[in-house]
């Protein structure tokens, strides 16, 4: 279904003030329920407010969304809030065997704000992580986990009127500032943040293109389950790779979209332009 969306759109605009990209149309398929590979179910249910540049030059200009970590007691699972609930619909409105316009109208709306491209889950015990990076094409990664070498820092904050405490670690090719709650007793965060003695409620990069900061916690009284979506089109990849490809998608965006067989125009004499490339890991 993720295609027919794709390929029905009239245009594609690559990034603001670029030509447009034409995607030729076609008839949408019948609504088909989300692959899952599921994991656990989760008890707690954190929201984190998400910002992020998705130009790193461009000081003034944030993207903004929601994102959502699961935590049951054997996974933790990490999300956007909007994809979550785009897949919900697509399931919902399968069983209730509505027609496919619906959930192309309907669907849109919460795709238009999913801002965090990076769904996980993470085997608690084991410190492995199954990432997936949703672009033109989505790649998923598996990746054992090295502890975070934290250092709990002088300073203190109060977050969502809890007081946190400070620490810092480097990651990705960023340095990263982290408050956490002792308080709350789970060592875990969004994104691969974890191993700190309490709850984290913040966490950026000290050049502010990365931030999560907690504006939500619920206790489950109806699990929800942790889960990746699992369909033939997620390419499996080294985490190598899944980065290569992400940053390849930027540099050619034309060479994406055909590779996933969209029909593509492009008035002549005019070259796409590369998209803007700020990952919330550098390498």
């Amino acid at each position: 279904m993720k295609k027919a969306l794709l390929t029905l759109l009239a245009t594609v605009p690559l990034m603001a003030g670029a030509q447009k990209i034409e995607i030729g149309g076609g008839e949408l398929p019948p609504i088909e329920p989300i692959e899952k590979s599921v994991y656990d179910s989760a008890k707690v249910k954190i929201y984190y407010d998400y910002a992020y540049r998705k130009d790193s030059t461009d000081m003034e200009k944030w993207e903004k969304g929601q994102v959502i970590l699961l935590v049951g007691d054997s996974y933790t699972g990490c999300a956007d809030y909007y994809q979550m609930e785009e897949e919900a619909l697509n399931d919902t409105l399968y069983y209730e065997k509505r027609p496919p316009m619906e959930l192309l109208t309907k669907g849109m709306e919460l795709l238009r704000n999913v801002k965090y491209k990076y769904p996980l889950v993470i085997d608690n015990e084991k410190n492995v992580a199954r990432v997936q990076m949703k672009g033109i094409t989505t790649v998923e990664y598996k990746q054992q986990l090295e502890p975070l070498a934290w250092t709990l820092a002088e300073g203190d904050s109060v977050i969502a009127g809890v007081r946190c405490k400070k620490a810092t670690c480097s990651m990705g090719g960023r340095e990263w500032v982290a408050w956490y709650s002792e308080e709350y007793n789970m060592p875990y965060g969004p994104y691969l943040f974890r191993g700190l003695p309490g709850l984290i409620f913040a966490v950026s990069d000290t050049r502010n293109n990365h931030v999560f900061t907690l504006n939500g916690l619920e206790t489950l009284t109806k699990p929800e389950v942790i889960y990746l979506v699992a369909n033939k089109n997620i390419l499996k990849v080294s985490r190598k790779d899944a980065f290569k490809a992400q940053r390849n998608e930027a540099d050619d965006p034309l060479g994406a979209f055909k590779m996933i067989g969209a029909t593509i125009a492009v008035p002549e004499g005019k070259k796409t332009q590369k998209l803007p490339y700020n990952p919330i890991e550098l390498e």
